[in-house]
Protein backbone atom coordinates (compact mmCIF):
# COMPACT_ATOMS: atom_id res chain seq x y z
CA UNK A 1 0.00 0.00 0.00
CA UNK A 2 1.53 3.38 -1.22
CA UNK A 3 0.54 5.79 2.24
CA UNK A 4 1.95 8.57 0.48
CA UNK A 5 -1.41 8.63 -1.40
CA UNK A 6 -3.46 8.91 1.99
CA UNK A 7 -4.76 12.19 2.63
CA UNK A 8 -5.62 12.13 6.63
CA UNK A 9 -7.59 15.32 8.36
CA UNK A 10 -7.92 15.03 12.19
CA UNK A 11 -10.48 17.51 14.18
CA UNK A 12 -11.06 17.24 17.77
CA UNK A 13 -13.58 18.36 19.60
CA UNK A 14 -15.97 18.06 23.13
CA UNK A 15 -18.45 15.85 22.95
CA UNK A 16 -22.39 18.33 21.97
CA UNK A 17 -24.99 17.15 23.78
CA UNK A 18 -27.56 15.78 21.58
CA UNK A 19 -30.57 16.19 24.53
CA UNK A 20 -30.74 18.28 27.25
CA UNK A 21 -30.66 21.77 27.76
CA UNK A 22 -27.97 22.52 25.27
CA UNK A 23 -29.80 20.68 22.62
CA UNK A 24 -30.23 24.16 20.48
CA UNK A 25 -26.65 24.21 20.17
CA UNK A 26 -25.66 23.30 16.60
CA UNK A 27 -22.40 20.71 17.55
CA UNK A 28 -19.30 20.55 15.40
CA UNK A 29 -19.89 17.72 13.76
CA UNK A 30 -22.97 18.97 12.06
CA UNK A 31 -21.40 21.55 9.89
CA UNK A 32 -18.77 18.85 9.06
CA UNK A 33 -21.20 16.49 8.20
CA UNK A 34 -22.63 18.20 5.16
CA UNK A 35 -18.95 19.15 3.91
CA UNK A 36 -17.14 15.97 4.51
CA UNK A 37 -19.77 13.31 4.30
CA UNK A 38 -18.34 9.66 4.92
CA UNK A 39 -14.97 11.12 5.38
CA UNK A 40 -15.69 12.45 8.63
CA UNK A 41 -15.74 10.14 11.38
CA UNK A 42 -17.29 10.99 14.72
CA UNK A 43 -15.19 8.53 17.78
CA UNK A 44 -16.71 9.09 20.98
CA UNK A 45 -14.29 8.45 24.04
CA UNK A 46 -14.92 6.87 27.48
CA UNK A 47 -12.82 5.70 30.27
CA UNK A 48 -13.52 3.33 33.35
CA UNK A 49 -11.29 5.02 35.81
CA UNK A 50 -8.28 7.83 36.56
CA UNK A 51 -4.93 7.43 37.60
CA UNK A 52 -1.84 9.84 38.74
CA UNK A 53 -4.77 13.11 38.61
CA UNK A 54 -4.14 15.59 41.58
CA UNK A 55 -6.99 15.60 43.89
CA UNK A 56 -9.03 19.22 42.77
CA UNK A 57 -9.06 17.89 39.32
CA UNK A 58 -9.69 14.21 39.88
CA UNK A 59 -12.19 12.61 37.29
CA UNK A 60 -15.56 11.70 39.01
CA UNK A 61 -15.89 7.76 39.12
CA UNK A 62 -18.16 6.47 36.28
CA UNK A 63 -22.35 6.95 37.63
CA UNK A 64 -23.91 3.63 37.60
CA UNK A 65 -25.96 2.19 34.73
CA UNK A 66 -24.44 4.86 32.35
CA UNK A 67 -22.34 4.59 29.08
CA UNK A 68 -19.27 4.62 30.91
CA UNK A 69 -20.21 2.09 33.62
CA UNK A 70 -21.65 -0.17 31.24
CA UNK A 71 -18.14 -0.51 29.08
CA UNK A 72 -16.44 -1.04 31.98
CA UNK A 73 -18.23 -3.79 33.17
CA UNK A 74 -16.89 -5.40 29.31
CA UNK A 75 -13.64 -6.16 31.66
CA UNK A 76 -11.53 -5.24 28.35
CA UNK A 77 -9.19 -2.75 28.94
CA UNK A 78 -9.15 -1.09 25.21
CA UNK A 79 -11.42 -1.23 22.53
CA UNK A 80 -12.72 0.41 19.57
CA UNK A 81 -16.47 -0.44 19.05
CA UNK A 82 -17.67 0.73 14.82
CA UNK A 83 -21.40 1.74 15.17
CA UNK A 84 -21.61 2.28 11.46
CA UNK A 85 -22.80 -1.00 10.71
CA UNK A 86 -24.00 -2.24 13.48
CA UNK A 87 -26.25 -5.27 13.55
CA UNK A 88 -29.37 -5.11 12.40
CA UNK A 89 -30.64 -6.98 15.70
CA UNK A 90 -29.49 -7.86 19.07
CA UNK A 91 -28.71 -6.74 22.01
CA UNK A 92 -26.02 -4.14 20.49
CA UNK A 93 -28.31 -3.01 17.89
CA UNK A 94 -31.09 -2.49 20.65
CA UNK A 95 -28.32 -0.88 23.37
CA UNK A 96 -26.92 1.51 20.12
CA UNK A 97 -30.40 3.07 19.23
CA UNK A 98 -31.43 3.87 22.73
CA UNK A 99 -30.67 7.20 24.63
CA UNK A 100 -28.50 6.39 27.59
CA UNK A 101 -26.76 8.50 30.22
CA UNK A 102 -23.07 9.63 30.08
CA UNK A 103 -21.34 9.51 33.54
CA UNK A 104 -19.56 12.96 33.81
CA UNK A 105 -22.33 15.04 31.33
CA UNK A 106 -25.81 15.71 32.60
CA UNK A 107 -27.54 14.56 29.32
CA UNK A 108 -28.35 11.46 27.32
CA UNK A 109 -26.95 10.18 24.06
CA UNK A 110 -28.10 7.51 21.84
CA UNK A 111 -24.79 5.84 20.84
CA UNK A 112 -25.49 5.06 17.03
CA UNK A 113 -26.56 8.57 16.09
CA UNK A 114 -23.79 10.54 18.14
CA UNK A 115 -21.02 8.39 17.23
CA UNK A 116 -19.60 6.62 14.39
CA UNK A 117 -17.38 4.73 16.76
CA UNK A 118 -16.11 4.34 20.66
CA UNK A 119 -13.18 4.64 21.77
CA UNK A 120 -13.25 2.90 25.51
CA UNK A 121 -9.48 2.91 27.60
CA UNK A 122 -9.98 1.85 31.69
CA UNK A 123 -7.78 3.98 32.82
CA UNK A 124 -6.28 7.24 31.78
CA UNK A 125 -3.72 9.62 33.47
CA UNK A 126 -2.55 13.06 33.18
CA UNK A 127 -1.05 14.17 30.36
CA UNK A 128 3.33 14.62 30.87
CA UNK A 129 5.26 17.38 30.38
CA UNK A 130 8.37 16.85 29.17
CA UNK A 131 11.64 18.62 30.09
CA UNK A 132 14.01 19.81 27.32
CA UNK A 133 17.65 19.54 28.57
Amino acid sequence: MDLSTIQLRVVVWLRCPAEGPWKRIRCAGSYLRPALGTDLVTIGTYFGREAGFPPPTEPPPPDAHSVDDLLTSLSAPRFIMDLRQPPSSGPLHEWSHLPHATGRDPYNIVPARAYDAILYMDTITPSRTFDKK
